[in-house]
């Protein structure tokens, strides 16, 4: 059902309508006053459940009820037995128990008090545990006035009655507005009754409103509302508030034509929009730089694509009419915004609440030939309607606002005439010519770029062959999918937008079993941690890595390099890797150029979206998980990422110069880095003999020890190659668990002879991410440590990292060398030495 605010205009004595109380009784009833005595002079005067009015001595005037809920001065001097709403200035004053001189105040109606006052409008409730007061002769500052003045305050702070200009109020206790008159009033037999009375407006089964209120029994209801012209009203025979007769439903009947489709939420039926002033003038969006806000122009232009340069403007030619009640609001596409008139010229507001509606009117200027269907729109007060009244930059006519006068109805400015965007073929082919104008972003080099050149041209090639509205918005709305720079060769990190540490998406925290398989480390313990988490940029670099894979419909399985699992489909408590390597969630990465959060691009920065939900990073660096956020909206920068390309992987070099690698991907040395890496080609007893990988190629999943005297940083290149190597070190790419003691050998250094770096059995029963280890079942009789025999070099048994002893050293090329520094040399005793 929809539900519209009329104006309404009920003319009552009294009315009862207030946000502090919620009474529910179908009715309520108060005694007249019978007489009014003289004000008490003494606080012993005053008599538990007496009846009272208070009267402000500096205003003059009496507190008085406002029908059932707030308390508000009353601009009338006297209390009088002529005056039947006098009743509601009566309270009965209630004795508390043990507290000297405090009391609870009732109103004129049972069961209804006095509420604690406030800096502000006061009220009363109905309650069975009502407040209580303190009546005092002297004010907060401890001064009395004259006999029979009192002060009045909260039982429970120090906030007193006062008295404002037209209203009853709390305040500081001190000033001529803080004293009052206690009057004694005497009640009669008779009654006045308020009753719950409900006023609708219904056509069909549709409600257009519902407003609910306490009348007085007698009280006649008058009742108005707009409407547009198709709509006949009729009122209820009987419009007296009554026992009897407390509901009012008036009746619209739908006597004329709707001259538009109204849109839904679901479902949306467009127009273009003109008006017949001055030729041709189409109606569009357009940003007021000077004003900083989204005007309604009336451009003296044709829907063409001459005029029309490109799709985003197209859109802002474009609207859709929403049903409110009895009239309609309007929405502009390209914006997605309402128009909204206050005074002056139409703004574009967001949120359909901020929108004004407007009434259906017929406009005698339009004759049926000039669109397909013309119209005015009626503000719904005096002769105000929507005309081209306003001027821009010195043009006539150039924005919308509203006309009043005698004539405005039928002027030519206000006559506004529309063509379905769907049904027309010259307007569809329109937005088919200009999607191809749309303004291509450059490609990135760092990250992933929507709308690139390449898109806008396979654009431009789908929108040819569409034939409806809906289906050229979806190949625009896909220009904002980074279809053509994704790569599926590639890898990327996941990088959140906000401005938080935990920004990279990682897979560090979850293991694989001895065989790399994350489906073994599962079956052996199905508590592990499958939980996809966030990480700073210091954390461990290739578990950020991850290869988007198209599903060929626009989304993608998200599938991390090292254990070889996608993202999961949606999981509220925190997305996951599911262990089945085909299983996983199906992604689509979108730019929304209109957010407004601070740092969009409008290309770069994209929501992840999966069943309807947006991928936030969930409580920024109070968390590490990544879900939807409570429905976070498309302004949270949280729920944007970036699609990082990677083409090299960092790796340190210890100061020992030596470190093992793997990757789940082939990687290249650069022959600039003078670093050198070998592959394991033997390994029995104590030696492991290693092999020089002269291109500097590593395949991918095979183990390798990179050598640099002294350690540095080295960028290895990812590569692809189908080259293999006869290797006994095996890389584990996620870390490994599940081995038992002894099962393997890695890299270290042995302190127990002389700080020399060999690979050493491990008594660890797990295995790093991206590091080399040697199985003990690649190792012929192995022995507790193997040192390095580089290449055919025979004698040399293992590797240090300075010189030892008093030894003649030699190059690489033979040649002795008599003060050896700075590099790898071969002792006369058959040994390979590092000098640094």
């Amino acid at each position: 059902m929809k539900r519209i605010t009329f104006f309404l205009s009920l003319m009552l004595m009294l009315v009862c309508v207030g946000s502090a109380s919620a009474q529910t009784n179908p009715s309520y009833s108060y005694r007249k006053v019978a007489s009014v005595g003289a004000a008490v002079t003494n606080l012993s005067d005053i008599t538990d459940g007496g009846t009272y009015a208070f009267l402000s001595v500096g205003k003059n005037k009496y507190i008085k009820l406002n029908g059932l809920a707030s308390l508000k001065l009353n601009n009338d001097a006297s209390l009088t037995a002529d005056d039947e709403t006098d009743g509601l200035a009566v309270f009965t004053f209630h004795k508390v128990a043990d507290a000297e001189n405090t009391y609870t105040f009732e109103t004129a109606f049972s069961g209804i008090y006095m509420k604690p006052v406030i800096d502000g409008a006061c009220y009363a409730q109905e309650t069975t545990s009502p407040s209580s007061f303190v009546i005092s002769t002297t004010n907060v500052d401890g001064a009395g006035a004259s006999a029979g003045t009192f002060y009045v305050k909260n039982s429970g702070n120090n906030v007193w009655f006062d008295m404002q200009d037209g209203q009853f109020v709390g305040w500081q206790g001190k000033g001529a507005n803080a004293g009052y008159k206690i009057v004694p009033v005497t009640l009669s037999e008779e009654t006045v009754t308020f009753r719950r009375t409900t006023v609708k407006l219904t056509c069909g089964d549709e409600e257009f409103y519902n407003q609910t209120s306490y009348l007085k029994d007698g009280t006649t209801i008058s009742y108005s509302p707009v409407h547009s012209y198709y709509y006949t009203i009729t009122a209820p025979e009987n419009l007296v508030v009554s026992e009897t007769n407390t509901e009012f439903n008036y009746i619209a009947t739908l006597t004329g034509t709707i001259p538009v489709s109204f849109s839904t939420a679901e479902s949306k039926t467009w127009y273009a929009i003109q008006i017949m002033n001055q030729g041709t003038r189409t109606v569009k969006a357009y940003y007021d730089s000077d004003d900083a806000a989204w005007h309604v122009m009336t451009v003296p232009s044709a829907f063409n694509s001459t005029d029309l340069a490109d799709y985003a403007s197209f859109n802002n030619a474009v609207w859709s009419f929403e049903q409110d009640g009895t009239g309609v609001k309007l929405y502009n596409k390209g914006q997605n915004r309402y128009l909204k008139w206050a005074s002056g010229f139409a703004t574009l507001e967001s949120g359909a609440a901020n929108g004004t509606t407007f009434y259906f009117a017929q406009n005698s200027d339009y004759n049926g030939s000039q669109g397909e269907a013309g119209f005015s729109l009626w503000t719904g007060s005096g002769n105000q309607y929507l005309n081209a009244s306003e001027r821009k930059g010195g043009v006539a006519n150039a924005r919308l606002g509203v006309w009043n006068s005698s004539g405005s109805k039928n002027d030519k400015g206000s006559c506004f005439r529309i063509w379905n965007v769907e049904t027309n073929a010259n307007l569809l082919a329109v937005g088919k010519d200009v999607i191809g104008n749309t303004t291509a972003n450059e490609a990135d080099e760092t990250y992933v770029t929507s709308c690139t050149a390449a898109d806008v041209s396979a654009a431009a090639t789908a929108a040819a062959s569409v034939t409806t509205f809906a289906a050229l918005d979806a190949v625009y709305d896909n220009l904002n999918v980074p279809a053509a720079d994704i790569n599926a060769d590639t890898y990327y990190r996941i990088v959140n937008a906000n401005t938080i540490n935990k920004k990279y998406i990682s897979s560090e925290n979850i293991f694989v079993g001895t065989d790399g398989n994350l489906s073994s480390s599962y079956a052996a313990d199905n508590s592990i941690d499958r939980v996809v988490r966030r990480v700073t940029s210091d954390g461990s670099f290739v578990p950020m890595l991850w290869k988007l894979e198209s599903n060929g419909d626009g989304t993608f399985k998200i599938r991390n390099a090292n254990t070889k699992c996608n993202m999961s489909d949606y999981v509220s408590s925190g997305l996951d890797m599911p262990i089945n390597v085909a299983a996983g969630g199906s992604y689509l990465f979108k730019a929304f150029p209109s957010a407004t959060f601070t740092g969009n691009d409008g290309k770069t920065k994209f929501q992840m979206l999966i069943s309807g939900h947006r991928i936030n990073a969930f409580q920024g660096n109070d968390n590490n998980i990544i879900c939807d956020y409570n429905g976070n909206n498309d302004n949270d920068a949280g729920s944007y990422w970036q699609l990082e390309k990677v083409s090299s992987v960092p790796v340190t070099i210890s100061s020992s110069g030596y470190a093992s690698v793997g990757f789940p991907f082939a990687v290249q040395v650069p022959a600039s880095s003078g670093v050198k890496a070998y592959y394991g080609r033997v390994a029995e007893g104590d030696v492991l003999t290693l092999t020089e990988i002269e291109d500097g190629i590593i395949p991918a999943n095979e183990g390798a020890v990179l050598v640099y005297e002294g350690g540095k940083v080295v960028n290895l290149d990812i590569v692809s190659t189908t080259k293999t190597l006869e290797n006994k070190l095996v890389a584990a790419t996620a870390k490994r668990i599940g081995f038992t003691a002894d099962d393997n050998y890695m890299l270290g250094v042995d302190a127990t002879d002389a700080n020399k770096v060999k690979f050493l059995k491990a008594t660890i029963t797990s295995v790093p991410a991206n590091k080399a280890y040697l199985p003990a079942t690649n190792i012929v009789n192995p022995a507790a440590a193997l040192s390095f025999n580089f290449g055919n070099m025979t004698g040399i048994s293992d590797v240090v990292n300075n010189a030892e002893g008093n030894v003649q050293y030699f190059d690489l090329n033979g040649r002795r060398v008599l003060y050896p520094a700075n590099g790898v040399f071969v002792t006369s005793e058959g040994k390979k030495v590092f000098i640094k």
